[in-house]
């Protein structure tokens, strides 16, 4: 929230939320990379606190994908939830079942080069629901292990 965007849900192990709607933003990727990055140097911060309990750490990876979405009250008159729905939510759901622990994986035309963030390219990667493979990034955040 703090990048303003929209928390939409928690889903078991699984946060979604999104930038850019219902006020659009000409920045909303770097909002959400920020965003990304600022999770995951808070889950080391936590994981290390974890540790020193003798607490096992949090695995955290996330996906970043962008595209067209339709957001709104979405449902039936008998139950409407406000979120978002299409391509996009899919393809960064399957990213970040492919994410490992520290990892942010992201839409290889994220538009990194405009930040100072360190990323590499991982090729192309077959993803459930879409018939070409998608090109990918990769930009890790150190984890703490414990």
């Amino acid at each position: 929230m703090e990048r303003e965007g929209v928390i939409d849900k928690f889903m078991g192990d699984a946060l979604l939320c999104w930038f850019g709607a219902p006020v659009p933003q000409a920045d909303h990727r770097a909002r959400a990379l920020d965003a990304a990055r600022a999770i995951l140097s808070h889950t080391a911060a936590w994981n290390a606190e974890r540790a020193l309990r003798g607490q096992a750490a949090v695995a955290t990876g996330i996906g970043i994908a962008t595209g067209q979405v339709v957001v709104g009250n979405i449902g039936s008159p008998r139950r409407l939830e406000y979120t978002a729905i299409g391509d996009a939510v899919n393809l960064a759901s399957r990213l970040c079942s492919k994410a490992e622990a520290g990892d942010i994986l992201a839409m290889g035309d994220h538009a990194l080069a405009e930040s100072e963030v360190d990323f590499e390219s991982i090729g192309r990667l077959a993803v459930k629901g879409v018939k070409e493979p998608v090109p990918v990034i990769r930009c890790q955040v150190p984890v703490i292990q414990g």
